[in-house]
């Protein structure tokens, strides 16, 4: 079941949380293959909200933040029990915060004995007799029994004071979360990190334009028992992208962009990169933008190769790109499918902050193609 919005069921936990009415609190657990971005769906959240998003990773060693410690008192030669504030808000640098978010992640890879004492703190919001503050909101997230990373059941006590929130990709997560509602990846997860790629992330512009080109196909798939140790996801296409920017190439470049997305899925990106080789390029479009080559319709990898030659280009320009660029660049895109071309001047944009600023054909542009830019 597609068309869930994360934003706002995370809005509706968090205010169940902290109204102040005891017992009415309802956190959400994200349950997903690796790699999909929960924590950064959460931290996105947060920061719409001017909320801080507290990270806290747990695993078989019991973390200190949740029941605290004993140390010894040289002066009464006694052990007095320390707590950590972190779970009461108290966090540096979150003073101009309106609310702070624990975070707790690999819930599924802790003990039963921590799984029952975080059970204790969202029911009573208590911590060693200190009060959870109002403005102080829980949120969890696992990766499921199948998926091969050492996960654990979760507590039945635990499960029964949270909502699920499954995040299923086609062939993916085990069965035991598979019925019901569920956040989809490629029709609801996809779209938004495209338009997080293009206007607020830093991302090469080879990686959404490759992943806009295959529809979201590419973006993520999961097998646990696959030899392969990489596979394509969200944050291994981030990853990916930050090291396409440094510039590398060569052979290392083909090992550490395989380590990133996987064998199979870096031969057919790098295969459509080659064709930014075999299409227009940007100088030849700026110097020829109504005779340059235009490829057809019925070839839409070509289409996005050439978007990205442009993309490219765009970008090595900087501050100094001049109002012919930006007309011939416009007039280039008119010939193309209004889909694309509208995507290419958002990644020229993006690219190239000084794009839309030298030269009124932009103005005209973004009227005619409104609907698509939109």
């Amino acid at each position: 079941m597609a068309g869930l919005n994360i934003n706002k069921m995370l809005r509706v936990s968090m205010e169940t949380q902290t109204n102040g009415i005891y017992g009415a609190g309802t956190p959400l657990g994200f349950v997903s293959d690796p790699g999909l971005g929960k924590t950064a769906i959460v931290r996105s959240f947060c920061e719409s909200i001017n909320h801080h998003c507290e990270v806290i990773i747990l695993g078989r060693v019991p973390s200190i933040d949740i029941g605290g410690m004993y140390a010894p008192n040289f002066e009464t030669k006694e052990l007095i029990h320390l707590i950590s504030k972190r779970l009461l808000g108290e966090i540096n640098g979150t003073e101009d915060r309106d609310g702070v978010c624990i975070f707790f992640d690999e819930v599924a890879a802790s003990s039963e004995e921590q799984q029952a004492a975080i059970q204790s703190i969202i029911q009573d919001r208590m911590l060693e007799g200190n009060k959870v503050p109002d403005n102080v909101w829980f949120a969890f997230a696992w990766n499921p029994s199948g998926s091969n990373c050492g996960s654990n059941e979760i507590i039945r006590s635990l499960l029964d004071r949270i909502i699920v929130v499954p995040i299923v990709s086609a062939g993916s997560l085990s069965g035991e979360y598979r019925e019901g509602p569920c956040i989809s990846v490629q029709e609801d997860l996809f779209p938004q990190w495209m338009e997080l790629a293009i206007e607020d992330w830093n991302l090469h512009p080879w990686v959404p334009g490759y992943n806009h080109y295959m529809k979201g196909e590419a973006f993520h798939s999961f097998d646990p028992g696959a030899l392969d140790p990489s596979q394509p996801s969200p944050r291994s296409w981030e990853k990916l992208s930050h090291i396409l920017n440094t510039g590398i190439d060569g052979e290392e470049l083909q090992l550490m962009g395989s380590g990133c997305i996987g064998a199979a899925q870096w031969a057919e990106f790098w295969g459509w990169v080659q064709l930014g080789k075999k299409v227009a390029t940007y100088e030849e479009i700026i110097e020829e933008p109504l005779e340059s080559p235009c490829p057809p319709d019925n070839k839409p990898d070509h289409q996005m190769a050439v978007m990205m030659n442009i993309a490219r280009g765009v970008s090595d320009s900087g501050s100094s790109i001049e109002r012919k660029e930006v007309d011939a660049v416009l007039s280039y895109f008119r010939r193309l499918p209004e889909t694309f071309a509208a995507y290419g001047w958002k990644i020229c944009n993006k690219n190239n902050p000084d794009f839309s600023s030298r030269s009124p054909e932009i103005a005209i542009f973004t009227q005619d193609y409104s609907e698509s830019i939109r």
